[in-house]
């Protein structure tokens, strides 16, 4: 997308204030009630796109009552689990820029400015974590790096990096990514195995020149306070970007790169390259469909890559 086309969004949305709530498997939910409507019955919905969402446990606890009866979208917004998340939203810019097609160092599929969708850890986990692992300065990384897309003035659990093609009416979602968790992985397994078992200085530790913390401190972070996260946050993330788009944008075309696909749009080397599961496992948990139809977006681009006769592959949504 254009720099224009950032600013317009950028301009016309606002998130402040506002609340994004989260529990397992709200995704399901929120789909079907979209697809449902004024009301469709049981018997239509299965043999629609969004029949997967029916096993999941949620959302059988709803419609087991339901019989062929008519199933209306108001029915799904009364389920609140015990454990909901409360993040914030914010959005960012991510600028990619080609030298040459063999040197896409900024990991987008075309030339351009991304839209980048934050998901920010809620007031909740931020006092908890401020108590813990005390940051030395409050500008600390600990578990983030400002050389990506992180909010600079929050704690930012995950991201989504977005092409936006306003004139079609459909969005390529580039990445889904997570620098807290796995980070904090590492931290935690860092310290834990060299710092207690082999009984090191604190002071050979980067973690220890950053925070004022303990390790029983880290600990009770990592084990308690951080934990419910990792389960969740890549449905999270996708799921606030799906809304984001539909819901803000208008949008109910949305593609999101295959592994192969994105690897080679993005010239992603071994070293370099994503998780599998986000690009297999999370697209289909959410009803994605593989296509070979690219987003209209990237026409130009495929024109070149398909000259060898090679097949790519995408998943797409239209909620």
């Amino acid at each position: 997308m254009e720099t224009s086309e950032f600013d317009f969004i950028d301009t016309c949305v606002d998130l402040e204030g506002k609340v994004f709530y989260y529990f397992r498997d709200k995704f399901a939910l929120d789909i079907l009630k979209w697809h449902v409507g004024h009301g469709k019955t049981m018997a239509e919905i299965k043999k629609s796109h969004v029949a997967g969402l029916l096993e999941k446990p949620a959302v059988k606890n709803i419609t087991k009552h339901a019989g062929n009866g008519q199933i209306r979208a108001a029915l799904f917004d009364n389920y609140w689990p015990v454990e909901i998340f409360g993040f914030r939203l914010s959005i960012g810019k991510w600028v990619g820029k080609w030298k040459t097609r063999r040197d896409n160092f900024r990991q987008t599929s075309r030339s351009g400015i991304n839209l980048v969708l934050r998901l920010d850890f809620g007031k909740k986990h931020d006092r908890e974590y401020q108590r813990l692992i005390m940051p030395a300065v409050p500008e600390a990384e600990i578990f983030e790096r400002s050389c990506h897309p992180i909010n600079p003035c929050a704690k930012t659990l995950a991201w989504a990096r977005i092409d936006i093609d306003m004139d079609n009416g459909e969005a390529l979602i580039e990445e889904i990514q997570n620098d807290w968790i796995r980070i904090a992985d590492r931290v935690y397994k860092t310290v834990a195995e060299q710092c207690v078992k082999r009984e090191k200085e604190r002071s050979n530790f980067v973690f220890f020149k950053q925070s004022n913390a303990s390790f029983s401190k880290l600990s009770a972070y990592y084990t308690q306070v951080l934990a419910p996260y990792r389960p969740i946050w890549d449905e999270a993330m996708m799921h606030a970007a799906v809304s984001f788009l539909r819901n803000e944008l208008g949008i109910n075309r949305i593609f999101y790169h295959t592994w192969e696909t994105g690897n080679a749009l993005k010239k992603l080397r071994n070293g370099y390259q994503p998780p599998i599961s986000l690009y297999t496992k999370l697209p289909r948990k959410f009803g994605f469909k593989p296509t070979e139809n690219s987003p209209k977006m990237l026409s130009e681009v495929m024109k070149t890559l398909r000259l060898n006769g090679e097949v790519y592959e995408w998943f797409l949504l239209e909620v």
